[in-house]
């Protein structure tokens, strides 16, 4: 990837997070590889994976959308609709 749009910051907690829950793993100082350390997680990134392939859009607005916004959207497919 050439280039990415965040802070330096940000990009470097975001990676330190990804290897603090098994998902990647540096290859050094400047370079992380997608690297799941458990069968579990392995899945979850192919299943993530597919579902990108097939509903981009969907999931780009999942993963920017603040966390009550998902709540609320959650919480209002259980309404009960009055005809």
């Amino acid at each position: 990837m050439l280039e990415l749009r965040a802070s330096d910051v940000v990009i470097r907690e975001s990676l330190r997070e990804l290897v603090s829950l098994g998902l990647a793993r540096a290859e050094d100082k400047c370079r992380y590889r997608l690297d799941p350390t458990k069968p579990a997680l392995a899945d979850m990134v192919g299943r993530l994976e597919l579902l990108y392939r097939e509903r981009q859009v969907t999931v780009i607005e999942a993963i920017f959308a603040r966390p009550e916004d998902a709540l609320q959207s959650f919480a209002g497919s259980f309404k009960i609709k009055r005809d």
